[in-house]
């Protein structure tokens, strides 16, 4: 059984928040789920991928209830150069992927060159 608890986060402009905290067979069902990315990209057995972890959400703020479940669980993300090098060559070079997902995936990661994307002109 789970429980709530309510926490004010002065970063939400002192609104309250109520976070979740998971039990026993809950947590790990939760815990299963979340960790689907990580079952995913180790599925192809790239050896680059064993130490990875991609499950935690982005945040700036520290992680309360569930989330910090998680984090105590599996850890921070965590990504190895190798591991960014072997999924890049498999979407630009690789033959893991069909043509049409490595077409998709490299539109997702390319971007504008010019001064208007660039934050840093002045």
């Amino acid at each position: 059984m789970h429980h709530i608890e309510v926490v004010s986060d002065k970063h939400q402009c002192e609104t309250e928040v109520p976070l979740e905290c998971l039990d026993g067979r809950e947590l790990q069902d939760w815990v299963d789920r979340r960790s689907f990315a990580n079952r995913w990209i180790r599925s192809f057995d790239w050896p680059e991928m064993a130490p990875i972890n991609v499950a935690q959400k982005n945040m700036d703020d520290d992680r309360y209830g569930r989330e910090r479940q998680l984090v105590d669980a599996l850890g921070h993300n965590s990504l190895t150069t190798n591991a960014t090098a072997r999924l890049f060559h498999e979407i630009f070079a690789g033959d893991t992927f069909s043509r049409d997902s490595r077409l998709a995936m490299q539109d997702l990661l390319a971007r504008r060159h010019d001064a208007a994307w660039d934050l840093s002109v002045d």
